[in-house]
């Protein structure tokens, strides 16, 4: 689609970059940082997903190492999300 619809002309350009840096032989790792909530896991995600019929991809996040939203919301902790105190 383009500018203002889908994000995935987004993600389909990054993941060029990064299929022609990609060494002749190994691999790649790419690292992706940010603040709380701001769709690192959901880019990732799309990455993998573009690139997995081609190429190994594996993707690791922290995400599933927090509390889930409800305790977040009990505790309090919501607006906090990503700090030490909201991780397992």
């Amino acid at each position: 689609m383009g500018k203002g619809g889908d994000s995935l002309s987004g993600v389909e350009a990054l993941c060029a970059i990064l299929v022609e840096g990609q060494p002749d032989a190994g691999g790649q790792v790419v690292g992706m940082t940010g603040s709380v909530a701001v769709g690192k896991t959901t880019l990732a995600g799309q990455i993998a997903e573009h690139l997995a019929p081609k190429y190994t991809v594996e993707t690791v996040s922290t995400d599933g190492f927090l509390f889930p939203n409800a305790v977040l919301t009990e505790r309090g902790l919501m607006m906090r999300k990503g700090f030490p105190e909201t991780y397992d």
